[in-house]
């Protein structure tokens, strides 16, 4: 009896047509768990853009994953957020539960930590020029500008200038990501999803800030970005290109998009030959003086992609 139902199963149910769609959905899983639609896109994006395009891009295709994963010393987890400061040389990121803020050098070599006081959960940063910078709690739906010197020990939210933009926001699906836009003097706000969004916001100075504050949403940078994008988890603003790097943990990439909507090159963060699987929820994104860029993942790693020319002259000097 059971032969007769398995011989049934067999040809009525498992038919070639339906051997084929499994198949098929087999294989298109597979395709999109190890991100074959992204790396075709990739090779699309290197073929379709010109010389000229590239040399004036981040151009995120000629970058590649460099030896070393580095497990920061005395973090143990929820690092989160990530931002270059050009004048110390080193990287801020934050931390929560307890909240904190912490500087490390390019190595990932945890240099300080700062207390962060009434902070519920930090989620974002970015350096702003000079010794100010502005971090987002994701679950106030808050910009806070603060300011860090080399004696500054801690931080207090109550006596900080801040923004509430709690559009259309969930307690825990809120801001993800900062980028400061040198350009135009304002702060781009990541909202991670449900719906993903992003916004411009004007209006911080140098003293705190301005007697008026100006949010801006821009249709078609937001059509291209949440397109290639699961959710968002990162920002970065490059002034030399005027380009942004969007990092989305879901979709295990990073995108490069001009301001008016225009994907120039991608990144991806899946199966890479070096590690044999994801980035585990990668969490912020900046590049250095040197155009590297730098990738924050909880629980406590960080990661380095250079050019691929760099990387080279790199191994050939060991």
């Amino acid at each position: 009896m059971v032969d007769s139902v398995l011989t049934f199963l067999h040809r009525r149910i498992l038919s070639r047509p339906a051997r084929a769609a499994v198949a098929l959905g087999l294989i298109a899983g597979l395709a999109h768990f190890i991100d074959l639609d992204d790396a075709i896109f990739r090779i699309y994006l290197g073929l379709v853009t010109t010389e000229e395009t590239k040399n004036v891009s981040i151009w995120l295709n000629d970058y590649q994953m460099d030896d070393t994963i580095r497990a920061i010393d005395g973090i143990e987890d929820n690092l989160s957020g990530l931002t270059w400061n050009d004048k110390t040389k080193t990287l801020f990121s934050v931390i929560n539960g307890p909240a904190q803020l912490i500087e490390i050098d390019r190595h990932g070599n945890l240099l300080r930590n700062i207390e962060m006081v009434g902070f519920e959960d930090l989620e974002a940063i970015t350096w702003a020029g000079g010794s100010r910078y502005l971090v987002a709690d994701e679950r106030r739906q808050s910009v806070v500008q603060i300011w860090i010197t080399e004696d500054t020990k801690k931080i207090v939210y109550a006596d900080s200038p801040k923004v509430g933009v709690g559009i259309r926001s969930g307690k825990n699906k809120g801001f993800e990501g900062l980028a400061w836009d040198t350009s135009e003097n304002s702060v781009w706000i990541a909202k991670e999803r449900d719906p993903m969004m992003l916004y411009s916001v004007k209006g911080f100075s140098e003293n705190g800030l301005d007697h008026s504050v100006e949010i801006d949403h821009y249709a078609e940078f937001n059509d291209a970005v949440t397109s290639e994008s699961s959710d968002l988890s990162g920002l970065h603003y490059d002034s030399r290109s005027g380009h942004m790097l969007v990092l989305s943990d879901e979709s295990h990439q990073v995108i490069e998009v001009d301001l008016e909507g225009n994907v120039i090159s991608t990144l991806g963060l899946g199966i890479i030959p070096r590690l044999d699987q994801f980035i585990p929820q990668a969490e912020g994104v900046t590049m250095d003086d040197n155009s590297d860029i730098y990738i924050a993942s909880e629980p406590n790693l960080l990661y380095r992609f250079t050019r691929k020319e760099n990387n080279q002259a790199t191994v050939a000097g060991l």
